[in-house]
């Protein structure tokens, strides 16, 4: 992601992990969070989530491999943690959205092989959640596998989206992040 960040868009990521619940998130613009199982997070780290959001942050959730109970668990939680803007996350956002239509150039939605058997309807939209926070998405959410994309690998058994659409679909998040919800040209292709 780094890469294709500073070669289509001149933008540097600096990647790193966290311990959540020790105040670090304070001197970042995005934090991704992912999970594969059974997960319940610390008050002290919902609390550095919430202020990190509040204070303009964007927090990109994603169920890493599709997985259904770090899905049902952070949904519960992110409920319990932003209860005013909990119900915008049961539904996609729509196709029109500023975040599919005006950052970067479109995206061609492609699940993974496993993901078309499982999911059945939608195939050619994202389904990308976002919860308004300050008037812009201050926490996006996909319970479909971005992590596992990220990574570049064709497994199969994800429910999620391909190599190329879960990496189009986080650089759109990160340049949403970055510009404040304000829209962002399309860049040229690099000269080989």
């Amino acid at each position: 992601m780094t890469a294709v960040m500073h070669n289509l868009d001149r933008l540097d990521l600096q990647v790193q992990p966290i311990e959540l619940g020790s105040n670090q998130l304070k001197d970042f613009k995005v934090a991704h969070l992912t999970g594969v199982a059974k997960t319940k997070l610390t008050e002290p780290q919902w609390k550095e989530l919430g202020d990190f959001v509040k204070g303009g942050g964007t927090l990109i959730i994603d169920s890493a491999g599709g997985n259904e109970v770090f899905t049902n668990d952070m949904l519960t939680q992110l409920a319990a943690n932003f209860p005013s803007g909990a119900s915008q996350l049961e539904a996609p956002l729509p196709g029109d959205h500023l975040l599919f239509t005006q950052i970067a150039e479109p995206v061609e939605i492609r699940y993974r092989t496993f993901a078309r058997h499982v999911l059945l309807e939608n195939m050619r939209m994202p389904r990308l959640r976002g919860m308004d926070v300050n008037g812009r998405i201050g926490i996006f959410f996909s319970a479909e596998d971005i992590s596992g994309g990220l990574v570049g690998e064709p497994v199969d058994g994800i429910v999620g989206y391909d190599p190329a659409t879960a990496t189009a679909l986080m650089r759109k998040m990160i340049l949403y992040a970055e510009s404040g919800g304000k829209p962002v040209a399309a860049t040229a292709q690099p000269q080989r």
